[in-house]
């Protein structure tokens, strides 16, 4: 950073790079308030240097989200959040794994706000294009599943995540097998859900299948959901 600061010319395009790359650093050291100053300054200087569109940008616009959402600045780092969405969408297309990753987290900064409502078609239609062009069993895909799940009781709509998360639990166990502990999470989040629905019966099961092995393989102590 120093250098760049006092280097004329070509070095301008890598300031905002440099910048972003030590507040990532910040940010994983859980420094996020002297991150956020670099990462605010890298965002500035890419649009003056690259324009909005930019790869470098859009790293910098993504990373200064994050920075923001650390430090409970939710509501600062949603439009941040949109408008990556826009920019990939109309560079990459909707198809495109960063698109999709890219919807995902603005969706999921709409929840942090409390807009549930509004998450939900982003959620649905990445699952949509992630079961299209990833197929079921994928990870990303799964995730999708699950997120969007958990989504749908956010806004009330128990009974139709019930499906989803069955959903969910059949593709952990198949890929990444019973004692696996997303599959044990999974199971835990279908039984929670049926225990809501009052469905205790299946509730039951579901906590019956995950106890033996969560305590085979985590131990009697351990306190993971």
């Amino acid at each position: 950073i120093d250098i760049t600061r006092n280097s004329p010319g070509e070095a301008d395009g890598y300031l905002p790079r440099a910048l972003s790359n030590y507040a990532v650093l910040l940010l994983d050291l859980y420094r996020a308030e002297e991150a956020e100053p670099y990462s605010a300054e890298a965002l500035r200087v890419s649009r003056a240097f690259f324009g909005e569109t930019h790869r470098t940008t859009v790293l910098a616009r993504g990373n200064y989200a994050q920075v923001l959402q650390e430090l409970q600045r939710k509501e600062e780092a949603l439009p941040l959040l949109e408008q990556n969405l826009a920019v990939f969408r109309e560079t990459l297309g909707e198809r495109n794994p960063q698109t999709l990753l890219a919807m995902n987290n603005y969706a999921g900064g709409l929840i942090e706000v409390g807009r549930a409502e509004e998450a939900l078609p982003t959620f649905e239609r990445a699952l949509e294009v992630r079961r299209e062009v990833l197929g079921e069993k994928h990870p990303d895909t799964i995730h999708s599943i699950s997120t969007y799940a958990t989504t749908l009781t956010y806004v009330g709509r128990d009974e139709e995540a019930v499906p989803l998360l069955a959903e969910v639990v059949r593709l952990r166990t198949e890929i990444q097998g019973p004692r696996h502990q997303d599959t044990l999470q999974a199971l835990n989040n279908q039984g929670a859900l049926l225990s809501k629905l009052d469905r205790l019966d299946e509730a039951e099961a579901a906590y019956r299948t995950a106890l033996p092995i969560a305590r085979d393989v985590l131990g009697e102590r351990s306190i993971v959901a």
